[in-house]
């Protein structure tokens, strides 16, 4: 599809011209839609009952097309004498008797519709085919459906590119998602000034978003997520004022987010994620009072976070993992006290995690591989509702704070990679939901809290590269779905408890570089899960190796 440039008075004399006949081709495919479209039920604008059996004709036309036209779901679909599609499975009349709606979603229908004759539905307000086995392209004829307000074609295989769909006007919800279509977005869906939701998700679409869009003023749900859409994010598209939810992920778009974004003012889902975009993040985002979720994570956006990021009470979700971030992040990223999921790992961010003790909301924190320094404890503090937070591989120092173990929904703890030093507290073995504890590579001393062997839904315990000194716990055997345990490289003496054969679910076992002694249990020896590790080199063990 050609794009032809917004900014037309600037081209110069020495431009190629269009050729004449390509600006009347939308006046053309307008004019054969109107003479193919009136021809086929023009005849039929008079009595409701021969426009009933017209449509009857119709469907059951499209029926025998079917792979499986016996499907349970079609069975009354049957020519009576009265021949009024009214009382069939999934359609519904207006009182005259003629057909509003199709809605058969989920029913497992398997064909094509090249052979359904919309001319024959000229009432026809409402189609819902979703969640079906459709195949082939979107027959251009649909475009006779000129009343039509809702379609839903979604998650089908429907496939080949989007035919001109401009003569559905009244159109207010287009759900194409999940499809294989492919080809470019048409200009002419800027017409459809109706739209309030468009959805072409999930399909094979390329080219690049075309500026028409813009003109869908009424548009509230924008999504384009998982295509193949290249270039700019176009700057008019700020111009849609009643737009909540954008989503553009996981396509090729490239560039810089345009500063005007931060002018859509009832904009409350914004996702950039898994693009190429680059630049900064715009400040003017933070000026988004009623955002809510933000996803810019897996692109290439580098400079700092805006110091006013995350001020509005409104902001729930904050996603800016996978980038080229530096810099300190905003010490108020929290101060509306809502924020549920933050993540920014994979950056070069520096200075001290913001101040979060009092944002009982946190449900998921990822704030790994990056430079942030200070006291955990002065960032964290009681979260009832976090089930999963990862600090690892930053320059956090302090010590591990007793109020880990009032987070009762903590599922996963990692820690590992940092300068943290104290003891274990033994209030972590309240965590009766933690499934992975990674402490590794710290500075932690004192010993193995035995209140470890109550968290009996662990599944990996990495406490390596420490100072931990002391037994192993013979508590440590009540962990019946241990699946990896690494205690090596601290200062652990004592022998190795044989009741750790009772965690028969062990896969990798490494007590390695300790001062362990006495002989290895040979209850070892019968745990049939260990396949990956069992390095217990760089100890003292003395005796026979268990067969």
């Amino acid at each position: 599809m050609a794009y032809y440039s917004t900014n037309i008075t600037t081209r110069s004399s020495s431009t190629p011209r269009t050729p004449p006949l390509l600006f009347f081709f939308p006046t053309v495919v307008a004019f054969l839609f109107l003479i193919f479209c009136s021809s086929a039920y023009g005849s039929r604008v008079g009595l409701s009952s021969s426009q009933s059996s017209s449509e009857a004709e119709a469907l059951l036309k499209w029926k025998a097309t079917l792979h499986n036209y016996s499907n349970h779901a079609l069975r009354s679909w049957k020519l009576t004498s009265s021949a009024i599609p009214c009382k069939w499975f999934g359609i519904t009349c207006n009182k005259a008797g003629s057909v509003v709606e199709i809605s058969l979603p989920q029913v497992e229908l398997q064909g094509t519709l090249d052979n359904f004759t919309f001319s024959s539905l000229p009432n026809l307000l409402s189609l819902d085919l979703s969640v079906n086995g459709l195949t082939g392209a979107i027959p251009m004829h649909i475009g006779c459906l000129s009343k039509l307000t809702h379609l839903d074609l979604s998650n089908n295989n429907l496939s080949s590119v989007l035919p001109p769909l401009n003569n559905l006007s009244s159109l207010r919800y287009l759900l194409l998602y999940g499809n294989e279509i492919s080809g470019s977005i048409p200009l002419e869906i800027g017409n459809m000034k109706n739209l309030i939701d468009l959805d072409l998700s999930q399909n094979k679409l390329s080219g690049q978003i075309p500026h028409s869009l813009a003109n869908l003023s009424n548009l509230v749900s924008l999504m384009l997520y998982q295509n193949s859409l290249v270039g700019p994010i176009p700057h008019s598209l700020a111009n849609i004022s009643k737009l909540e939810k954008l989503w553009v992920n996981d396509n090729q778009l490239s560039g810089p987010v345009p500063l005007e974004i931060g002018n859509m003012e009832n904009l409350i889902d914004l996702a950039l994620s898994q693009n190429n975009l680059s630049g900064q993040i715009p400040h003017s985002l933070a000026n988004l009072s009623k955002l809510v979720y933000i996803h810019l994570f897996e692109n290439q956006f580098s400079g700092h976070v805006p110091q006013d990021f995350g001020r509005h009470a409104s902001i729930v979700t904050i996603q800016l993992a996978d980038n080229l971030l530096s810099g300190i992040l905003p010490q108020q990223i929290c101060q509306g006290r809502l924020l549920e999921r933050f993540n920014v790992e994979t950056n070069s961010l520096l200075g001290p995690i913001p101040d979060l003790r009092n944002c009982t909301s946190l449900r998921r924190v990822r704030l790994e591989k990056n430079l942030l320094v200070g006291n955990i404890s002065d960032s964290f503090g009681v979260h009832p509702h976090l089930y999963y937070i990862d600090v690892s591989n930053n320059r956090l120092s302090g010590e591990l704070s007793s109020n880990w173990g009032e987070c009762k929904n903590l599922s996963t703890l990692k820690i590992s990679g940092n300068n943290v030093g104290g003891k274990i507290p033994p209030e972590i073995g309240q965590l009766t939901r933690l499934g992975i504890l990674e402490l590794s590579f710290n500075k932690l001393v004192g010993e193995i809290p035995k209140e470890l062997g109550s968290l009996s839904a662990l599944l990996q315990l990495n406490l390596n590269g420490n100072q931990i000194s002391g037994n192993i716990p013979i508590e440590i055997s009540q962990l019946i779905n241990l699946e990896l345990l690494d205690l090596s490289a601290n200062r652990l003496t004592g022998s190795i408890p044989a009741q750790l054969g009772q965690c028969s679910q062990l896969f990798s076992l490494n007590l390695s570089r300790n001062s362990l002694n006495g002989s290895i249990p040979s209850q070892i020896g019968d745990l049939a899960s260990l396949q990956a590790q069992l390095d217990l080199s760089h100890n003292s063990f003395s005796g026979q190796i268990p067969p």
